[in-house]
């Protein structure tokens, strides 16, 4: 199944596992790709992320020994998803500022064109989205994710 059939079905987020590459494929290509499946992209992310953080890390983090082949697992989801969640907004950010600058310089002059449009956000407010990100990720980050290490001191990677 696709990728985000393979998370609707059970809400299991070690589902990036097996299509880190789908995303990936979306980043590589962001400037090419529709600004509209960028932002279902992102919503989608959020709600994977939602469920990382409120159910999968919850009980990853509530056992006392945590094995280290379990350890690998949990570690690499979280680093997909936090890597694919900070990129896309990077990126959707890269790409609706050039579309509000182009904007701008369309309007040019002391009025607007006559045929030109001006920039206007759609319904989807991206700086709603950018603050649920920055939450979504510092709630997680705020986690006991140094027991996901051995020894337990976060990797210098993951803080980049």
């Amino acid at each position: 199944p696709g990728s985000k059939a393979a998370f609707n079905e059970d809400l299991n987020v070690v589902f990036i596992l097996e299509h880190f590459d789908t995303f990936f494929s979306i980043l590589l290509n962001i400037k090419k790709v529709d600004l509209s499946f960028l932002q279902s992209n992102l919503e989608f992310l959020l709600k994977v992320c939602k469920e990382l953080k409120s159910h999968y890390l919850t009980n990853a983090l509530s056992v006392n020994e945590i094995l280290p082949e379990q350890r690998k697992v949990h570690l690499n989801t979280i680093k997909m998803l936090l890597y694919l969640l900070t990129e896309l907004s990077n990126g959707l950010e890269d790409r609706l500022s050039e579309k509000s600058a182009d904007a701008l310089l369309m309007e040019g002059g002391k009025g607007r064109k006559k045929g030109t449009k001006k920039f206007e956000e759609d319904e989807w407010d991206w700086q709603e989205k950018k603050t649920e990100v920055v939450e979504m990720l510092y709630s997680i980050l705020l986690m006991d994710l140094d027991r996901l290490w051995d020894p337990p001191v976060v990797e210098q990677d993951f803080v980049k």
